[in-house]
C-alpha cells in the first residue's frame, strides 16, 4: 500500500509547501493572473437614456450615478426651465430661447484617469451654420451664457450635417462633415485623458456618412466643473448620455507582479550556486 507523505505534525504535506520558494512564488502568481478578468469594464459615473414621463428635465435626478471618480451620487440635472424636456418617448427634446443653453451635471475630473463622455444628438434641419447641438465639459454649472466661454472641451454638431471639435471656447481643433448632408442622429464621444501632466482629449463623431477623430493635448489643463448637453439657437433631441471612467489596475495584479519579481532573483541565485 502506498502511503502519502506526512508532515511533522502528522498531516499530509502540502505540495506547494515542499517547492523551492522561487517556484512556489511563480505558481502562486500564475494562478492569480489566471483567475483575474482580462479587462475590467468601465465604471459608469452618469448615464441617462431619458426614459421618463413627459416634462421638464430641470431638477430631476440623473437616471444612474456612482458618486465616484469626480461625479456626484444622485446628482440632479440643472437646465433653463422648459428648454430641455423629456419627450415621454425615450429622448430629450431641446429648444432654444436665442442664446446658448445647457443641461448640466456636476463633475470634477481626477488626475490619473481616462474619462469618456458620449451622447446621441439629432439637431433639427436648418440652413444656418451658427446653430448646433453640443456635448462637452464646462468650467461651471451655469445653464445659460451669451458666449462659448468656459466650454472646454466640447463637440458641436450643426443641423446641416457639419460640426467641429473644440479644445476650449471658440477654439476649433478639427472639423467634420459635409454641408447639406442629412442630419441623422449621430453619436458624439469625447475622451478626456488625465493620466499625464498634460491632459489630452480625443473627439469622435460617427454616424451615417460622417466620421472623424482628433486628439488635442493641452499646454494648460482646462478647469472642469461640469458635463453638459448644449443647445445653440436650434432644436433637436439628445439620447443615450453617459460619462464613464476606465478603472485603475487591480491591486491583485500588482500583487501577482510582485510575486513574480520575488521569484526571479531567487531562481537566478539558485542557478549560480
Amino acid at each position: 500500500m502506498k502511503v502519502s507523505a506526512m508532515s511533522a505534525a502528522g498531516r499530509p504535506a502540502c505540495g506547494i509547501c515542499r517547492m523551492p520558494a522561487a517556484l512556489a512564488a511563480t505558481v502562486f502568481a500564475g494562478a492569480l493572473f489566471t483567475s483575474l478578468p482580462a479587462a475590467a469594464a468601465p465604471i459608469t459615473i452618469y448615464s441617462d437614456d431619458f426614459t421618463h414621463a413627459a416634462g421638464d428635465l430641470n431638477g430631476n435626478t440623473v437616471q444612474a450615478s456612482s458618486g465616484t471618480d469626480g461625479g456626484t451620487l444622485n446628482a440632479t440635472w440643472s437646465s433653463v426651465a422648459t428648454l430641455f424636456n423629456y419627450s415621454g418617448a425615450g429622448v430629450l427634446n431641446s429648444t432654444t430661447n436665442g442664446v446658448y443653453d445647457y443641461a448640466v451635471l456636476p463633475f470634477t475630473p481626477v488626475a490619473g484617469k481616462v474619462y469618456t463622455l458620449t451622447a446621441v444628438v439629432d439637431p433639427t434641419n436648418s440652413t444656418s451654420s451658427s446653430t448646433l447641438l453640443a456635448v462637452g465639459f464646462a468650467n461651471s454649472t451655469a445653464t445659460s451664457n451669451s458666449t462659448f466661454t468656459g466650454r472646454n472641451p466640447w463637440v458641436g454638431y450643426n443641423p446641416r450635417g457639419t460640426g467641429a471639435a473644440y479644445s476650449s471656447g471658440t477654439t476649433s481643433f478639427d472639423t467634420f462633415g459635409t454641408a447639406g448632408s442629412s442630419s441623422e442622429p449621430i453619436t458624439v464621444t469625447l475622451t478626456l485623458d488625465t493620466q499625464n501632466a498634460a491632459w489630452a482629449t480625443t473627439y469622435t463623431v460617427a454616424g451615417a456618412t460622417i466620421s472623424d477623430t482628433a486628439t488635442f493635448t493641452y499646454a494648460t489643463n482646462p478647469t472642469i466643473a461640469a458635463v453638459y448637453l448644449g443647445n445653440v439657437n436650434t432644436s433637436g433631441t439628445f439620447d443615450n448620455f453617459a460619462l464613464t471612467v476606465v478603472p485603475e489596475p487591480s491591486a491583485l495584479v500588482l500583487l501577482g507582479a510582485g510575486a513574480l519579481a520575488l521569484g526571479g532573483p531567487r531562481r537566478k541565485r539558485a542557478r549560480s550556486a
